[in-house]
């Protein structure tokens, strides 16, 4: 072996790892595990992997590339192959914090899988429920499913039942844009939550309290999403209409709910879902409506990504949105995340959650609260948004997906997202199949400021044509109300937003 200085690296694996191997075999594995480290950093993993293999091949207890491997195999979903490696390597050295976070993300990971086996079996179940128990809607006024369906509603009293203490997510945000789109002269809020002292947009709310009669009755029921119980009151209310709509929860919980809602198929009901591809799950016939957005009003500090010279953008961040909203635990895409940030530079995270305690030391992340002005400076100084969703029923309303793209701020969506189909793959956005694509869209829309800032402005008109706010606004009153004579000034104040 030549002299140090002219070694092809300086890493050695410590102990007896590399014993039986003569100096120069140790600087050809040496090289192997930093190029394979640079490759894993740089979110190309199946090479790194090849490397890890053969240093595992030529010295099989090197305790770092079987953590790596590890590493890699977890975020490959491999939970088996990802438990043997890193168990291995824990076996060679004492505990560390590094090996022992990743170790307790494989026992996470198996959990979850478990966790999600009964909503893998429920969500078969669905377009049965639908069938048996969710009778078609009949109107009792012609006795015909297609009469009632075009039939108005306009002098019918509509109830909208949801939770005001929900934040900001979803059904919470929803109840809220309901409120402030429909006529108040026909619209009663009823919350299953708080203490019926609240007010949301700008209206009194009333709590649904069975002993003192306190329930809506007569007109029609609109459900702002199924994550609440209401078997203890809901046969005590009385509905000529039953509306649902449906953001993305779990399985078990439809299952259970909408029964309940329906009496077991005594009481028709209308489901209502944000995209095709989450009203397929529920089998056919049901409505499909774009999520009532809001047209993001940035800070008046911000400058709206088409309008940022190329420049001068040498900040470009990747945002996601860090909580799952159903479920409060440890992100089992940490590293893919971490990838992302690497080739982005920066990572700004909405409703950061765990990512917080993950994240918190590194100098290049940015947290934002959830609330609708964070949301607006959060996306507003995005160079790329990068949606996330493991299943449909971990999916959202789509508000981060929609509201970068009504800014220009060009996004990824994973295929097997609900909102995946509103995307024409290349020309308003990407849709990746897996995470070392989504790392290769991202890695070509930083390098290539031009294409950003294409795929950018051809989203930010596509989504302002579908979520037009008049004319969303007409599509839901037309839905639940039945007629367009009583939007009046909500429309006229919603458009002036725009």
């Amino acid at each position: 072996m030549s002299s140090a200085s002219s070694a092809r690296s300086a890493y050695r694996a410590p102990g007896g790892e590399w014993a039986h191997l003569d100096e120069e075999a140790r600087d050809l594995l040496g090289a192997r595990m930093v190029r394979a480290l640079a490759l894993q950093r740089e979110g190309r993993t199946d090479d790194a992997a090849r490397e890890y293999r053969e240093v595992i091949a030529a010295a099989p207890d090197t305790h770092d590339a079987l953590h790596m491997l590890g590493v890699i195999e977890l975020g490959r979903g491999d939970l088996d192959e990802a438990e043997e490696l890193i168990s291995t390597a824990r076996a060679l050295r004492p505990p560390y914090s590094a090996i022992e976070h990743n170790w307790q993300l494989v026992q996470d990971a198996r959990l979850a899988r478990e966790r999600a086996l009964p909503e893998h079996l429920a969500e078969k179940a669905l377009p049965i429920l639908v069938d048996l128990a969710l009778a078609p809607r009949v109107s009792t006024r012609s006795g015909s499913a297609d009469a009632a369906a075009t039939e108005p509603y306009g002098t019918t009293a509509v109830h909208l039942i949801g939770r005001v203490h929900a934040g900001g997510y979803d059904d919470g945000w929803l109840l809220r844009r309901l409120s402030e789109i429909l006529d108040p002269n026909v619209v009663t809020l009823w919350a299953v939550d708080g203490d019926g002292t609240e007010i949301v947009g700008g209206r009194r709310v009333r709590r649904i309290d069975v002993a003192i009669g306190s329930a809506p009755r007569g007109g029609t029921h609109v459900f702002v999403g199924v994550d609440f119980d209401c078997a203890s009151w809901i046969d005590r209310t009385i509905a000529e209409r039953v509306i649902v709509l449906c953001p993305p929860t779990a399985p078990t919980r439809y299952l259970e709910q909408l029964r309940a809602i329906a009496h077991d198929g005594t009481r028709a009901l209308e489901l209502v879902f944000p995209s095709q591809a989450a009203a397929d799950r529920f089998g056919r016939g049901h409505h499909v409506m774009m999520p009532p957005l809001e047209f993001v009003a940035p800070s008046a500090h911000a400058i709206v990504y088409e309008q940022q010279p190329m420049e001068a953008r040498a900040s470009w961040p990747v945002g996601i949105a860090g909580q799952d909203q159903q479920l409060i635990g440890e992100p089992s895409d940490l590293d893919f995340v971490k990838i992302l940030a690497s080739i982005a530079g920066q990572l700004h995270i909405y409703d950061p959650g765990r990512f917080r305690y993950a994240l918190g030391a590194s100098r290049s992340t940015r947290f934002f609260e959830r609330t609708p002005e964070a949301l607006a400076t959060f996306l507003a100084g995005l160079g790329c948004f990068v949606h996330r969703a493991d299943t449909w029923w971990q999916d959202s309303l789509g508000r981060e997906l929609y509201g970068a793209m009504m800014l220009g701020v060009p996004v990824l969506c994973p295929i097997g997202s609900l909102h995946a189909e509103r995307i024409e793959q290349g020309v308003d956005g990407f849709i990746y199949g897996s995470r070392a694509e989504a790392q290769q869209q991202l890695s070509d829309l930083r390098r290539d400021p031009v294409l950003a800032q294409k795929i950018g402005r051809a989203g930010r008109d596509k989504i302002r044509a579908l979520a037009d706010p008049s004319a969303q606004a007409r599509r839901y009153k037309e839905l639940i109300v039945g007629t367009t004579s009583a939007i009046g000034s909500t429309v006229e104040w919603i458009a002036s937003v725009a």
